[in-house]
């Protein structure tokens, strides 16, 4: 019984190819290294992966209106600040519920992704750059109390999150009352909660 006997192979320390694996000859792989046949597997993995995640940024900004918002407040600048936020809150409603099967598919993912949910928020910086300039605006024409408008825009679309995320769990009363929620919160963020009496 010779020595490669116990090496499976003739030449111990030689590569499947009869070559010494210290030799550092490219393409040339150890004994019992199996050659790496899966990297275009991985690649094509990849490549899914990264498809997957521009469908959804692209469906997810449609859903928020990223690229349309800067348009939206411009329209409604010549307007006092009560009838546009009124006007803005009905048109993003109406989108709202005519997305709402999209939300329902695509907001799961976005809370299992991470990576998904930086893109996302680099993706929606620039709408709340814009909600901060034209609340910033307001405040300065005297419209607006001399809130934080980057916290103010973030709590106006929790609140409209909020809402739609109950809308879609099946709430009897925002489901039936959905046409009214956007004058209610108008009245809601102009009027306050305090009684006219006192």
């Amino acid at each position: 019984m010779n020595e490669g006997s116990f090496s499976g192979h003739t030449g111990a320390g030689r590569s499947a190819a009869g070559t010494d694996p210290g030799s550092g000859q490219p393409g040339l792989r150890p004994s019992g290294v199996p050659p790496d046949h899966g990297a275009p597997g991985r690649a094509r993995g990849r490549d899914r992966r990264d498809s997957k995640q521009e469908l959804l940024l692209a469906l997810l900004g449609q859903l928020g209106r990223v690229r349309e918002r800067p348009a939206d407040f411009a329209e409604l600048a010549g307007a006092d600040a009560h009838a546009s936020l009124s006007a803005y809150l009905r048109q993003r409603f109406g989108d709202l519920r005519e997305w709402r099967q999209l939300f329902t598919a695509v907001f799961p993912e976005v809370l299992a992704d991470a990576g998904l949910r930086a893109a996302q928020t680099a993706q929606v910086a620039p709408a709340f750059e814009a909600a901060e300039a034209e609340l910033a605006r307001r405040a300065e024409a005297g419209e607006l109390r001399p809130l934080d408008p980057a916290v103010l825009a973030r709590v106006a679309a929790a609140t409209v999150l909020g809402l739609l995320v109950l809308d879609v769990l099946g709430d009897p009363v925002v489901d039936a009352r959905w046409e009214e929620l956007p004058g209610f919160l108008a009245s809601l963020w102009f009027d306050g909660l305090r009684s006219e009496e006192r």
